[in-house]
């Protein structure tokens, strides 16, 4: 939520540019529990352009920044044979899909989790923020905004017919209601396509591949609660 709210902070001026549209992306995300986008985070969040601003301007962080600027060209040196095979994946998907998104970007942050990677949507560039460059984390996040719609069309299915019970981390599920169902079943098919998709098997029709699996799933055996992985 911290890295979200940056798209909408004016640091010269110390506030948000838009807090109310900021506050709407968030609390609209299907991602996010109640709990950590309540009142007291709204308390807490309206502080931070002022907090940033003071970090940003500090003298440490102007070392960190120079020694930053030298790891981006680094990364962009020893991964430049792998971005080339991202960027096709990409532009495959954005064709075969017929995916709206015109510019892509790809922002590497070292002082983001290696094993996070999130994706923003700003003015018609999505934007992928990862800690380090790994394909599966860079396809996984673009797919999502592929596969969202896909799950809302199935929503009925997936809710009436025991879809819950995924290989898949219990936090998924937010609040075990409706749109954390939904929120988990969204991250299990983003899973399940990009493994598809880095194979080098890019499905050729998403309806047909979502019932198939729909189809196995339900025919599948599973636990009686969503397990930890």
């Amino acid at each position: 939520m911290l890295e979200t709210a940056t798209f909408y902070i004016d640091l010269s001026r110390e506030h948000f540019v838009d807090f109310n549209a900021y506050k709407n992306s968030i609390m609209s995300a299907k991602n996010i529990s109640d709990i950590e986008r309540n009142q007291l985070f709204w308390d807490w969040i309206i502080k931070f352009p002022k907090a940033l601003k003071h970090v940003l301007e500090s003298n440490s962080f102007s070392y960190y920044f120079k020694w930053e600027n030298d790891w981006i060209v680094e990364q962009n040196l020893k991964y430049k044979k792998e971005l080339r095979r991202i960027r096709n994946i990409l532009a495959l998907c954005k064709e075969k899909y017929k995916s709206p998104i015109q510019n892509i970007q790809i922002v590497l942050n070292p002082i983001k989790c290696v094993y996070s990677a999130d994706y923003h949507l700003k003015d018609n560039v999505f934007i992928i923020c990862s800690g380090s460059l790994s394909e599966k984390a860079i396809i996984h996040e673009f797919i999502h905004h592929i596969v969202h719609p896909i799950v809302e069309n199935r929503k009925d299915i997936i809710l009436c017919c025991g879809l819950t019970n995924l290989d898949i981390d219990t936090s998924y599920y937010l609040n075990n209601d409706e749109s954390g169902i939904l929120n988990a079943f969204e991250e299990y098919m983003v899973r399940t396509l990009t493994d598809v998709i880095v194979s080098g098997n890019t499905p050729e029709n998403l309806d047909v591949f979502f019932d198939q699996e729909i189809n196995r799933f339900m025919q599948t055996p599973r636990a009686d609660s969503p397990s930890k992985k």
